[in-house]
């Protein structure tokens, strides 16, 4: 240490770099806010970071989503974030905290160039919107997954080819609004996964009954914003499951004014998707009979999905015999001949998840033809008898 008159004490250079060395260790394990540089070290200012919104650290219960955030013009954002976390001092991990538009709204720095430092008004700020998609944790898949739907698979591969290059089709020929119908079971949301998965498309799935709100506009809004995020992370996948739940026909929910506003909403949406390149909307229903002319209108293709033929339910029972935990001795084509009316999710769900929670429970290693004909009667005669007439008795 030096001491010079009216200054104190002032550390030497070989002090002041281990001091700064712990420092910066420290801040690596951080996962919060970075700390300040201790006294006397020198100060290094930020030449850029790149931030990425994380949202509030709660909502309200009931909402189905977190916050997000659209930067409309990147230089204007530039100088409202450079004023209010002037000075800060920052690194990799640091969360940095909205005052004024969205107060207590978080991003989190995933990038600091050259090192730890403080922001200053020349700091560049960079905006990166997480790859968001709602099932991101769930298994990619890609159409070879969806056994069967050979129609449905040729015509989605036009909608695959616009998502990877929306230029080709220009401003008036993109598929755009796609309606998928046909049985429950048969692999519609598979498939819309698939499709955004191959396309390395943005997904974003909701189940039309989130779409409903609770007060007057809120349902009008949760539309609104959901195409605003969708366009501002094109390509994108909007799927919206159960469609018929917000888009009746008239005459059936004419007292639903909650319902009606959603659907009105939806509809302005669709019609307005010329400003949304790189956007598709998938809506999927079982009862497509059933949805209202002014909306079935809007999609310009509409995709059926069949039940399963007998060779489709063999290669489904013979994927999934491959991915269970247990071992399999299956005639697969015998037990196809058994089920029918089955569909895909039927097999996995009532088939297969069975047969393996009951080889679990009675111990075994193996799982046999025998085992998933008599699960097979099992379940044949349940819902038989859950069809009985008791007017009958």
């Amino acid at each position: 240490m030096k001491k010079l008159p009216g200054a104190g004490i002032v550390p030497d250079e070989s002090e002041v770099s281990e001091q700064k060395f712990t420092t910066e260790n420290e801040n690596k394990e951080s996962v919060g806010n970075a700390p300040a540089p201790a006294d006397g070290e020198k100060e290094m200012l930020v030449d850029e970071i790149v931030i990425t919104p994380v949202g509030y650290a709660m909502r309200m219960a009931g909402t189905d989503q977190a916050t997000g955030i659209i930067i409309d013009n990147m230089d204007l954002f530039q100088k409202y974030a450079a004023e209010q976390w002037n000075t800060m001092f920052v690194d990799v991990g640091t969360y940095l905290f909205d005052s004024y538009l969205f107060p207590d709204f978080a991003f989190q720095i995933i990038a600091v160039k050259p090192a730890a430092g403080k922001i200053s008004p020349e700091t560049k700020i960079i905006f990166k919107n997480r790859n968001t998609t709602v099932l991101s944790k769930i298994t990619p898949v890609v159409m070879s997954d969806v056994i069967g739907q050979e129609e449905a698979k040729r015509k989605c591969r036009i909608i695959l080819k616009y998502l990877e290059d929306p230029s080709v089709f220009g401003l008036e020929w993109a598929p755009r609004n796609i309606l998928f119908h046909g049985p429950p079971g048969t692999g519609k949301t598979l498939m819309a996964r698939a499709l955004a998965n191959e396309a390395k498309a943005n997904f974003f799935a909701r189940n039309a009954t989130t779409l409903i709100g609770v007060h007057v506009g809120d349902g009008a809004k949760k539309i609104n914003d959901l195409y605003e995020l969708a366009s501002s992370m094109a390509p994108c996948v909007v799927f919206i499951d159960e469609l018929d739940a917000i888009g009746l026909n008239r005459s059936f929910q004419h007292v639903r004014g909650d319902v009606i506003e959603v659907a009105t909403a939806l509809l302005a949406e669709l019609d307005g998707m010329e400003a949304n390149k790189g956007v598709v909307s998938i809506g999927a229903t079982n009862q497509v009979e059933l949805l209202d002319p002014a909306l079935r209108s809007r999609f310009e293709e509409e995709i059926y999905f069949n039940a399963p033929t007998a060779s489709d339910r063999t290669e489904m029972i013979k994927l999934y015999a491959g991915k269970t935990p247990l071992k399999m001795k299956l005639d697969f084509q015998l037990i196809a001949s058994k089920i029918d009316t089955w569909t895909g999710r039927d097999i996995k769900e009532k088939l297969m998840k069975n047969m393996i929670h009951d080889a679990i429970i009675s111990g075994k290693k193996l799982v046999t033809t025998e085992m998933a004909l008599e699960l097979i009667g099992r379940l044949q005669k349940k819902d038989q008898a859950s069809r009985v007439n008791p007017l009958s008795f």
